[in-house]
């Protein structure tokens, strides 16, 4: 008889859900790698970025977010369902560059998705892109392959939206 396939979903609110409390998620090489990225996009999808354009200083690079904390659901509240939010920051280390490319100016754009690309799986190259995305901008991070660190940490406890704007 054959295995049953992993329930991600299960794993995932299994693992991160819970209470609202602060997160910190950190990409591991090797791999862990597609796998942390693949977790790494549900914490991070949908997340307004709060300092586009930013760039990078001394190897580091700090993204400032804004994120809906998926991994707690959404909670029934008033007439409808709502998400917690948190402010968050992407820190990277090991940079040697980041490249913004907007189709169309965006004081706030969205994260859609987080990517590695090939240049990761060759090894052929001392260096590898991480890409933050959407449909009309991108941001590539480029990383020294020997000396890189991606980590996502909430700067303060999630909460639902409506508790700081009262109607």
């Amino acid at each position: 008889m054959a295995k049953s396939q992993i329930d991600f979903s299960a794993l995932y609110f299994d693992s991160l859900g819970g209470p609202p409390e602060p997160i910190r998620y950190e990409l591991r090489d090797g791999s862990c790698l597609l796998h942390d990225i693949a977790f790494l996009n549900s914490l991070i999808h949908d997340a307004r970025a709060l300092n586009p354009n930013a760039n990078a200083t001394d190897g580091k690079f700090a993204l400032q977010i804004n994120r809906d904390c998926w991994e707690l659901g959404y909670t029934k509240h008033g007439i409808g369902l709502e998400l917690h939010i948190a402010d968050s920051t992407l820190d990277f280390t090991g940079v040697d560059s980041v490249l913004w490319r907007f189709d169309q100016p965006d004081p706030e754009p969205w994260v859609d998705y987080l990517w590695v690309d090939r240049l990761y799986r060759t090894h052929r190259s001392k260096t590898f892109h991480l890409i933050l995305a959407n449909e009309t901008w991108e941001c590539a991070i480029c990383l020294n392959r020997d000396e890189w660190s991606a980590t996502m940490q909430d700067r303060e406890m999630p909460y639902l939206w409506s508790s700081r704007n009262p109607r």
